[in-house]
């Protein structure tokens, strides 16, 4: 038996494994605060778009990793800024962040685009999905949960736990999540 668990980005990538069929063993795909349908992107703030514009307005090159750090936490907070700093890369004399910001606009775009609702309502042959979704979740609509819970009564592979948090629900809830997830697998 094998599962796969995902946030955001992470849970439409397990929904993906499951729709391609891409582990044998898989019994579980666990999608934590991640709508499986198309919709438009989120832009600004901290979201992911957000975050790339704030690293594209920076300069190319810092003198250090902490410099990065300050730099990146003026326009997102330290916490975002620190957890980019691990894609920092040393060249010579200086750092720099070393993601292709390209690259991740594309994956981005695929995953706003892309619909994985037929994946939630018709899971493949011994696949159980699992929805964790935060109470205070900016990614969910209304529509969207309906959806979900809607999925879940009739279909016994399919539940929906709606846990207390924001996006980043694993963060603001950890014990909840691992206790959700212990549930299941």
């Amino acid at each position: 038996m094998s599962a796969v668990v995902g946030h955001s980005f992470g849970g439409k990538v397990a929904l993906e494994v499951a729709r391609l069929g891409g582990l044998p063993a898989l019994a579980h795909v666990i999608v934590i605060d991640s709508v499986p349908g198309a919709r438009p992107p989120i832009v600004g703030g901290d979201s992911a778009l957000g975050v790339i514009d704030t690293i594209e307005s920076l300069p190319r090159t810092f003198a250090s990793k902490l410099d990065f750090v300050r730099a990146v936490a003026a326009g997102q907070g330290r916490a975002i800024a620190d957890w980019l700093a691990g894609s920092v890369e040393r060249h010579g004399d200086e750092v720099r962040f070393g993601l292709d910001l390209e690259e991740i606009r594309a994956l981005l775009r695929d995953y706003f685009s892309r619909d994985l609702w037929p994946v939630v309502e018709h899971p493949p042959q011994g696949v159980h999905v699992h929805l964790l979704i935060a109470d205070h979740s900016t990614s969910y609509s209304a529509a969207n949960r309906e959806r979900a819970l809607k999925i879940a009564t009739s279909n016994p592979q399919v539940t929906v736990d709606i846990l207390p948090g924001g996006h980043w629900l694993h963060v603001d809830n950890p014990d909840g999540v691992l206790s959700t997830i212990f549930r299941y697998i």
